[in-house]
């Protein structure tokens, strides 16, 4: 939840893992931050720590990784884990996503829009998880069936 860089990327994976998730991390840096294969579908994944809210910045090279995805033949969700206001206590942290940012996460690919989780988000399910309240189905489904806006795990 205050983390960021590799060690970020690293705890989302595992986290994913740990859901049971295949996670495919990336091989050159710079580029997607990895993928995630469930029964539902295939998820590219764009995870950032920002030290306000997402910006279309984010979005904007989440659809850069769809349309590698789509460029080599396959499909896939975006998907950004975004660790918004990384520094602030939890209470203190404001809107993740902004309209510009939702109405972009909608409209960038047609057909799919992309999921927008944060990692407060993702922590929160996973706890549930492991207490047994939500299965990792639920969560993927979820994850999977995202619309642009701000995806609600639990």
């Amino acid at each position: 939840l205050y983390t960021e860089d590799e060690e970020l990327e690293q705890i989302v994976w595992t986290t994913f893992r740990e859901l049971g998730a295949k996670v495919i991390e990336p091989k050159e840096k710079n580029k997607e931050d990895g993928w995630i294969e469930t029964k539902f579908d295939k998820g590219v994944l764009e995870i950032k720590k920002a030290a306000k809210s997402a910006s279309r910045v984010h979005t904007r090279q989440l659809d850069n990784w769809v349309g590698n995805c789509i460029a080599n033949g396959e499909k896939c969700k975006g998907i950004l884990v975004i660790n918004h206001y990384g520094d602030k206590p939890l209470k203190e942290r404001k809107e993740p996503f902004p309209s510009d940012v939702r109405d972009h996460a909608k409209k960038a690919r047609s057909g799919s829009p992309f999921c927008l989780l944060t990692t407060v988000e993702l922590f929160k399910a996973f706890c549930a998880f492991k207490k047994g309240e939500i299965s990792s189905d639920e969560i993927f489904k979820k994850i999977f069936e995202a619309d642009g806006e701000e995806c609600k795990l639990i």
